[in-house]
Formats: structure tokens, C-alpha cells, sequence
């Protein structure tokens, strides 16, 4: 089944608002524990030619990323991703991973983890990390205010806080210098459509919907500032 997603850009205290709105009609996300967010830490992956932040800045509709994320202070547990994306229809491949793993990705020592696993998703990066001879760029964190309905497989985030960092040798610990973004966004995963409700709401606020990407942003804040990523 296809799989949708849009974003729309908050301004404000936009954000407190929604999520106060989205509170009554919609479910916590689980994964939130007795918070109302978690935070969410991505290494991303580039090739040689650094196609993923090229496709987004020519506005290419059909692109793909690699990723693998950990969550709150958790070092131990990671989920890598591989997402392609052609206009708004998107979709997910991910496998888990243990941080010895992780730290064999990064130092690109792959062979014996190659050989050693079943896992397709796993191969498949890997794979890639030889033909198009991706790397490890940019760690992106925000924290997620996760609302979810299970019925329809709605899933409305609000992501804030979004840092970034050059520092990738440090994604494995919490300790590395994270500069600010100051956007807030709203995202919108569905599979057949908006309920009614959910579009009211991006209506009555006059949303403004973006292509925003955490991974472009975070490396073009890079090229401003003269830093070679």
C-alpha cells in the first residue's frame, strides 16, 4: 500500500498550540514512554558526488537516504533506514543494529559484516557502501512529539530542537557540539488520506507546506559557514 508524507513549516508557538489540538483527537505514540517527546539522533550517508543533497537542491522528485538512528541517550540500539522518496509517496526499508556493528559502519572495516549476516536490508546498504562509496556526513537531532491513530495508520510528528553536527565520529556517545536550526515542522504520514479533522487544523492555521530536509539544511548551514563536509 502506498505510503504518503507532507510537511508544513510552524512559526511561533504554532507548534504547543497543534499539539494541545492533536491531544484530544489522536494517540501518543507508545514509543513516548511518560514523555511527550523523544529525541531522535541520525547519522546520514552520502556517495563520492554527495547525490542525496544534490537531488534535493535540483528538486529531484525521486530520491533516496541512508541513515542509521539511535534514540534518547541510548547508545547500545540502532535502526538503520533506507528511505526513497518519489514526490509524496514514500517508503522504508530498516533493519536493527548493536553498536559494535554501527562503529564497523563508520570506520567502513564492512567485510566480515558482510559475510556475516542474512539480513537483506543490512546487504543492501552495505552494498552501496562499496559501489557509490557512501559515508558518514552529518548527525542531525531533533526532538519528536509523535501522534499517532492506529485505526487509519495516521502518524502527525512535530519536530523541534533541530541540531546538527560535523562531529560523526561522536554519533556512538552523546558528546558532540550541535548547532542550531531553528525550524519547526509539522509532518503527516498517511496511507489513503488526510481525515477530515487533521486538515482542518492544517487549514485554520494556514500552514505552509515545505520540502524541508534536515539532512540538506543541516549541510547547506555547513557550506554557509565555509565548512567542507
Amino acid at each position: 500500500m502506498p505510503r504518503y508524507e507532507k510537511k508544513f513549516l510552524l512559526r511561533d508557538n504554532q507548534d504547543l498550540i497543534i499539539e494541545c489540538m492533536l491531544d484530544k483527537s489522536l494517540s501518543l505514540d507508545p514509543n513516548c514512554s511518560n514523555l511527550k517527546c523523544y529525541t531522535v539522533h541520525s547519522l546520514y550517508f552520502d556517495d563520492y558526488l554527495d547525490s542525496a543533497f544534490h537531488d534535493v537542491e535540483a528538486g529531484i522528485l525521486k530520491k533516496i537516504k541512508f541513515r542509521i538512528r539511535r534514540y534518547n541517550d541510548n547508545v547500545e540500539d540502532y535502526k538503520l533506514e533506507i528511505k526513497r522518496k518519489n514526490n509524496d509517496e514514500v517508503a522504508k526499508e530498516f533493519c536493527y543494529l548493536k553498536k559494535d556493528e554501527v562503529l564497523k559502519i563508520m570506520n567502513n572495516d564492512i567485510s566480515d559484516l558482510f559475510w556475516n549476516t542474512n539480513n537483506a536490508v543490512l546487504k543492501k546498504f552495505l552494498i552501496a557502501m562499496q559501489t557509490k562509496f557512501l559515508r558518514p556526513k552529518i548527525i542531525v537531532t531533533y526532538n519528536r512529539v509523535p501522534f499517532v491513530n492506529f485505526f487509519n495508520d495516521l502518524r502527525i510528528t512535530i519536530d523541534k530542537n533541530i541540531s546538527y553536527s560535523r562531529d560523526v565520529n561522536n554519533f556512538t556517545n552523546n558528546f558532540y557540539f550541535k548547532n542550531q536550526l531553528y525550524e519547526k515542522i509539522l509532518e503527516v504520514k498517511y496511507n489513503d488520506f488526510i481525515p477530515k479533522d487533521i486538515r482542518k487544523i492544517l487549514s485554520d492555521f494556514y500552514l505552509f507546506r515545505v520540502a524541508f530536509s534536515k539532512y540538506y539544511n543541516s549541510r547547506y548551514e555547513c557550506q554557509k559557514l565555509g565548512e567542507v563536509v
